[in-house]
């Protein structure tokens, strides 16, 4: 089978792979203030939502929440978030937690005896035409890609794809798409490559037969042989 991709772009890829880490938090995440005021101990107005917030996580790692004051920060490749400046919130740590970012802080007034509490949940909003945008809806949550085949997105990023099966999707278009595909773990892919794949797991290319629909076969292009994987 004849290599598709020039070295350069074989090259890039290895180093995207390498840096995937950081980035697969980044993304735009909508959510609320909560807060809860406290005197002496005692709650004198329950917790409610006092702002609607949106927060931003760029392919560094760097944390911006806008919709309250700006509260600025990092995230590491593990989905710990960093306070760097608290917004005056009394923030100092949170987490990032499938797709959801939960942060808390506290703040005092009045010489201490009124205390604030505050909360940040914040959930990343990544519809399917996020990383699909030709996207065509079906009945029943599917929908049909053209060069990508159906798949269902009820649970997106997870989908359930109509031959590759359970897939996690991270991506902010259709030009650079990681999947992760349990048997082989990550692989890059787009809408100019695909049917080809780079695997890290083999650190090279993939080449997906996709006339057939009973068994998920794939070409190393490494080793020059077909084997078949299966991901139910």
């Amino acid at each position: 089978m004849q290599k598709r991709f020039p070295l350069i772009i074989v090259s890039f890829l290895v180093l995207a792979a390498a840096a995937y880490g950081q980035s697969q938090y980044a993304g735009t995440y909508y959510g609320e203030l909560d807060e809860e005021i406290q005197v002496f101990g005692h709650t004198v107005q329950p917790r409610e939502k006092t702002n609607d917030v949106t927060a931003t996580v760029t392919d560094a790692g760097d944390l911006t929440i806008t919709g309250i004051s700006v509260v600025r920060g990092t995230v590491d490749d593990q989905g710990h978030i960093f306070i760097t400046d608290d917004g005056g919130f009394g923030f100092q740590t949170g987490t990032i937690t499938n797709r959801t970012i939960n942060m808390e802080g506290q703040h005092s007034q009045d010489g201490g005896t009124r205390v604030n509490y505050y909360w940040i949940v914040a959930t990343m909003n990544t519809p399917v035409d996020s990383a699909f945008p030709d996207a065509q809806p079906e009945q029943n949550n599917w929908n049909y890609v053209p060069w990508f085949g159906y798949f269902n997105g009820q649970d997106f990023p997870w989908i359930y794809h109509q031959t590759l099966h359970s897939l996690y999707i991270t991506g902010t278009d259709d030009t650079a798409l990681w999947i992760y595909y349990p048997p082989l773990q990550w692989m890059f892919t787009n809408k100019d490559t695909y049917p080809w794949f780079y695997s890290t797991f083999i650190n090279g290319w993939l080449f997906y037969d996709v006339t057939n629909a009973n068994a998920q076969w794939f070409f190393n292009e490494n080793t020059g042989t077909w084997f078949s994987e299966h991901n139910n």
